[in-house]
């Protein structure tokens, strides 16, 4: 299976809310370490590690590294896929905010699509041209809020999730 095949659809997924895991709400600013595809026992992961180079959150200070994990199999995958995008249009300088629907601008979903691609794969890299290290040590802008989540059916309440909205820094 190729790096392809995790990121099948991706060009033409809506950025949309959500995310993963960060142990505090605040603003940040970030420096991205390093994005990679993790295999474990719950599934596959998109991983992108970052040095916090600036923060609100006590809980997340500057100078700490932290991860936003977004699982690429499975329902919750297709939420990913945007998430995955605003976060490579932030870092490529443009506010995911503005870059509307797949539809519109399908070559640059297609792009941002290859450029994540590319970070996990440096074989995919080579073959189409890319530097696999385009997204590594950039800056970008990043806030984070929690957000409770619907009871599932048996369930009196629902949880919580940490939201990552992305912007250029």
């Amino acid at each position: 299976m190729g790096v392809a095949d995790y990121f099948n659809g991706m060009e033409n997924a809506k950025s949309m809310g959500g995310g993963q895991y960060v142990k505090g709400e605040g603003k940040f600013l970030v420096r991205t370490k390093r994005i990679f595809v993790n295999s474990g026992h719950r599934g596959k992961f998109l991983v992108v590690e970052f040095e916090v180079l600036e923060s609100t959150s006590p809980l997340d200070p500057a100078g700490c590294t932290r991860s936003w994990v977004a699982p690429l199999e499975g329902e919750r995958s297709r939420y990913t896929f945007g998430d995955a995008k605003n976060m490579v249009f932030a870092i490529t300088g443009q506010n995911p905010k503005d870059v509307g629907d797949p539809s519109e601008n399908p070559k640059l979903h297609r792009e941002a699509t290859q450029l994540v691609m590319a970070a996990v794969d440096p074989e995919y890299a080579k073959k189409n041209g890319i530097d696999p290290t385009d997204l590594i040590d950039q800056e970008v802008a990043l806030e984070t809020f929690q957000k409770a989540t619907r009871p599932k059916p048996g369930q009196t309440q629902g949880g919580v999730f940490t939201v990552h909205v992305w912007s250029p820094a």
